[in-house]
Order: C-alpha cells, then structure tokens, then sequence
C-alpha cells in the first residue's frame, strides 16, 4: 500500500513539472552569426590536419633516428661484474635458504648430488654467458636453473612448499 502512495507522490510531482523549459538567454543571435560564417569552421581543419601530420612527422623521425643508434655493448669488466653479482646474489639465497632449514632432517635423500648436478649446469651456462653476453635465451635458462635450485631446497625440507 505504501508502494501505491509513493507511486501516485511521484506521478503528482511529475504532473506539477513545468510543460517547457525557457533558456536564460535568447541563443538565436548565436545560431544566426555560426550559419552566416561556415568558412570559419571549415578553415579549421586544414590547421588540425597540418598539426597533426607535423606531430607525426616529428615522432616518426626520432623513432626512425631511435632505432639506428647501436645499443652500448657491456665491457667484459662490467660483464664479468654483472655475471658475479648475479652469481653471489644467487648464492645468498640458496645459503640463507639452508640455513632456515638446518635443523630439519631432509624429506628426500640424495637431494644434494641433484643441487650439485644443477650447479654444475649454472656453472656452465655462466661460462657460455662470457663467451655471449647478449644472448638473452642463455640468460633466461639461468634464471630457470637458479630457480629450480632454490625450489629443489624448498621441496626437500618443506614439501608444501614449492615444487622441483
């Protein structure tokens, strides 16, 4: 019964709305000067068109001139630096992995000859990254490694954890 009162209250208020709604202002000076001058709206693209062809002009010359520029190549002193850094970065973890799980007896045994076999393949890939640097496929079977290492850790002692 409620919904019929506020229904019939919503039906008076609209019924009490005014028929036409007057602007403010007169606007049919405004609407009689934009018909009497179009070739000022139509003069107005041929500036947006230039515009835009010079903003695109502009970005494709630097893209262009971008491109050509050879990348500075790694010196093998700041290769060697960066595949060290990598290396000890790497080798903190693995440590303070095994030292979080030193008093756990192990859930596998010879886990350690696998960690050895993968070291030795990180070892290696390290070696065929000072020959090759820039090859990007090495450097991401590198990541795969340091990271199936620590994840073998992980599953050896907690095997909730990660998986191998």
């Amino acid at each position: 019964m409620s919904n019929l009162n506020a229904e019939r209250r919503l039906q008076d208020a609209i019924d009490a709305l005014p028929r036409e709604v007057l602007p403010q202002r007169d606007l049919w000076p405004g609407i009689e000067h934009a018909l009497l001058e179009p070739e000022r709206a139509a003069a107005s693209w041929p500036r947006r068109t230039a515009l835009a062809a010079s903003v695109l002009l502009v970005t494709a010359l630097s893209l262009y001139y971008s491109a050509m520029q050879p990348e500075p190549a790694l010196s093998n002193s700041e290769l060697e630096r960066l595949l060290l850094s990598l290396r000890v970065e790497h080798e903190l973890n693995k440590r303070m992995l095994l030292v979080q799980y030193k008093d756990q007896e192990p859930y596998y045994a010879g886990w350690e000859q696998q960690l050895m076999d993968m070291e030795e393949a990180e070892a290696a890939i390290f070696e065929a990254l000072r020959d090759d640097p820039e090859n990007l496929e090495m450097i991401e079977i590198l990541r795969q490694v340091q990271e199936k290492q620590l994840n073998l850790i992980d599953k050896v002692f907690d095997p909730g954890a990660g998986t191998i």
